[in-house]
């Protein structure tokens, strides 16, 4: 149905002049419900405005009342103070008639003053006949409730007590204000001022209020009119309260002819002005729609011509501007590129250390050709070893994996021929796809949908393949040309980096071992040689002495030479211990056994401690991770001994070997000390960071337990034979 409606209109639009009745009606539809809706936006706004209006006439009336009614209480509390300084003097009946004929002439409408000594009216002004008539009068015995209810409350408050409007007993419509006189705080009368209602009325110009507006003045508690002008049968209308000394009333004021014939006027001239308005427009829009539709017959044909050379133009341009957007995209991705490749190749040749540089090459990559998983594999004899990772498994548990040569022929084969390798699905039934999967550094269980294109580029330095660079993607082939020629000149600079930073850590470690070994041959050819005279000496004086004396060493005599003897051979055992650690290379002719037996010897000796050593057969582990172990071992026990206080150390080797992960040699060093908190800072952070770098640097893993007052416990477990499967 709307679809027909609009192809109606689309027909009927072609038209010009019907086009132009079309416009007229489109503009009433349009004009029409505007002109409703601003009939009832103006119509609202009158109401306001007069609600608004008679709203602050109501507010002036009721001030107005408000100030009437409380002039005229503020007259009670001059008689109250009249009273109270007076009511002993013996001439109170003339000096009353006089202060009570100033207060009778400051407000008009008031009707009797009166004063109740005991409660019984005794004085009255002015004496007129009527007024005379309530001397004798008890207020408190008014056969009216309301009545004998506020002459009690203005006994019990001691304030001012408006009460009424009542039917006073004079005649007529009246308040009543009360208040209580208190002599030495006993009770001593009741004074009243009796107020006419019209005259208070007329004051306030209520009574004077225009025929055209309906007026009720109730008592705001009980709901009693006291003065009306109209039968006030609006539904709506406009409340103000008269905050009174005890009380309030209610002014209710709204439009005898009600609100709607208070602003008909206005807005049937506001109706019709904008009904003249929409008929203008609605003329003014067919006479514009008639000209344009003789205008349009006169270019139709000419605009027609112009749209087919216009749509050549605009497809010529089209194009240009595809072709120019390709053109900048393709510059600025090569200027990122080339921008990344030199940030890189600077990066990595002011890094000599082996770790950072991996870690800047992996993050860079990530800059230039996108992955989820990478890896850095280097060359081992037979084998390709992980020397970094980057991906969804933790890094320790992919780094220092590695794969025989003889496992991935094909991958490997390409490898070493200085080629890449670019398998576009691993999920297809290829021969290198098969054997990656077999051969996968990550867990098979979902490797498809975390893998799908790989890419592997040779690390090369001189010709001589050193490992490669491996990167993958889960969206199959997603790797281009252009991606290999990313990849390829990062590994250029890569494999350069890499081998300096090997040759490096290998001329700082020959630098080291030449250092170590001249303070091994200086300490051994000096101080050694001395200690063990030292020790030769007392021994044979020992000897000796007792040979000489034929039994046993006086006391004096035997402890000297004794604690010589001691001394000399502790720093003996302390000094050997210190010659092999200064000569590593001793490690692979003496051994891991022999270096953690002499160091835990010397510290016994030298430091009173009891250590317990429960020390494995030689373990036929790597050279590098016995001398890291050593090292750990060393700082650990000068740690036992500077900071610890501890009375026992236990020293623990040993190796093991799950089907799951690769074999490890252990390391435990506990001892019985004080204990610490390793969350906090303290001084030993340096040498626990040291010790953890240089497990880390082996793959390993180091593990410390300790709490305050119960001891340490450090464990470390360092790989050392190569992982052959995935």
């Amino acid at each position: 149905m709307t679809q027909s409606f609009t192809q109606f209109l689309s027909t009927q639009w072609r038209n010009p002049h019907r086009r132009a009745w079309l416009g007229v009606l489109l503009v009433l539809a349009l004009l029409l419900p505007l002109w409703v809706q601003a009939n009832r936006w103006y119509e609202s706004r009158l109401l306001a405005e007069e609600r608004s209006r008679l709203t602050v006439e109501a507010s002036l009336y009721a001030n107005a009342i408000s100030s009437a009614v409380n002039r005229r209480t503020a007259l009670m509390r001059g008689l109250h103070a009249f009273v109270e300084s007076k009511l002993l003097d013996e001439d109170f009946d003339a000096e009353f008639a006089v202060f009570a004929n100033r207060l009778h002439l400051s407000a008009a409408g008031i009707h009797n003053i009166a004063v109740a000594p005991d409660g019984i009216v005794r004085y009255v002004y002015p004496p007129t006949a009527d007024n005379l008539a309530i001397l004798d009068y008890e207020p408190l015995r008014d056969p009216r409730p309301a009545v004998r209810q506020d002459v009690e409350r203005a006994i019990a408050s001691q304030q001012v007590i408006l009460s009424g409007p009542h039917e006073l007993l004079q005649g007529g419509m009246g308040l009543i204000a009360r208040q209580a006189v208190f002599y030495e705080e006993q009770y001593w009368g009741l004074l009243n001022i009796a107020f006419d209602l019209p005259p208070l009325l007329a004051e306030s110009g209520l009574t004077n209020v225009s025929n055209a507006t309906d007026i009720v003045l109730r008592d705001g508690l009980n709901g009693n009119v006291m003065f009306s002008v109209g039968e006030l049968t609006e539904a709506e209308p406009v409340r103000q309260r008269i905050l009174l000394p005890d009380g309030e009333w209610e002014l209710v004021v709204a439009p005898s002819a009600g609100w709607l014939a208070l602003i008909r006027p206005s807005l049937q001239l506001f109706q019709g002005a904008g009904l003249i308005i929409v008929l203008l427009l609605t003329g003014l829009t067919y006479l514009v729609l008639s000209r344009q539709a003789s205008l349009e017959e006169g270019i139709r044909s000419r605009t027609q011509e112009l749209a087919a050379v216009n749509a050549q133009l605009q497809e010529e341009l089209a194009h240009r501007a595809q072709v120019r957007q390709q053109l900048e995209q393709r510059v600025a991705e090569r200027t990122r590129e080339l921008t990344t490749l030199l940030d890189m190749s600077q990066q990595m040749a002011s890094v000599l250390e082996l770790r950072p540089l991996l870690t800047i090459i992996l993050d860079q990559l990530q800059n230039l050709v996108a992955y989820t998983e990478a890896t850095i594999s280097v060359r081992q004899e037979d084998a390709y070893l992980i020397l970094d990772y980057r991906g969804s498994y933790p890094a320790e548990q992919i780094v220092g994996r590695g794969t025989p040569l003889d496992h991935a022929p094909l991958l490997f084969g390409t490898i070493k021929q200085g080629q890449y390798v670019l398998i576009e699905d691993i999920a297809t039934d290829t021969p290198t796809a098969i054997e990656f999967r077999e051969n996968a550094p990550t867990s098979l269980d979902g490797l498809v949908e975390r893998v799908r294109s790989y890419l592997a580029v040779p690390l090369l330095v001189k010709q001589d393949v050193i490992g490669f660079l491996g990167m993958s993607h889960p969206q199959p082939n997603y790797y281009s040309e252009r991606d290999v020629e990313l990849v390829t000149a990062v590994a250029s600079q890569a494999a350069v980096a890499i081998e300096n930073a090997r040759l490096y850590e290998q001329a700082q470690q020959l630098a080291a071992l030449q250092e170590r070994q001249r303070l091994a041959r200086e300490l051994h050819d000096s101080v050694s040689q001395a200690l063990y005279g030292i020790a030769l000496g007392a021994r044979t004086a020992h000897t000796l002495l007792q040979r000489e004396s034929e039994q046993d060493l006086p006391q004096s005599l035997a402890e000297p030479l004794e604690y010589v003897l001691s001394l000399a051979e502790a720093g003996l055992a302390e000094m050997r211990a210190l010659i092999f650690e200064l000569r590593p290379e001793s490690l692979a002719s003496e051994g891991l056994i022999s270096a953690l037996s002499k160091q835990t010897a010397a510290l016994q000796a030298r430091h009173n401690l009891t250590i317990k050593t429960d020390l494995l057969a030689e373990p036929d582990v790597p050279l590098p991770v016995k001398e890291a172990l050593y090292r750990v071992a060393q700082e650990a026990l000068h740690n036992v001994v500077k900071h610890a206080h501890a009375q026992q150390v236990l020293v623990k080797l040993w190796c093991e070997e799950t089907h799951s992960q690769p074999q490890t040699v252990n390391l435990q060093i506990e001892d019985d000390g004080i204990g610490f908190d390793p969350t906090e800072d303290f001084p030993g952070h340096l040498g626990l960071r040291s010790m953890r770098e240089r497990v880390e640097r082996l793959n390993g893993r180091l593990h410390l337990e300790s709490r305050p007052n119960m001891g340490t416990r450090l464990r470390v477990a360092i790989p050392f034979r190569l992982e052959t499967g995935s």
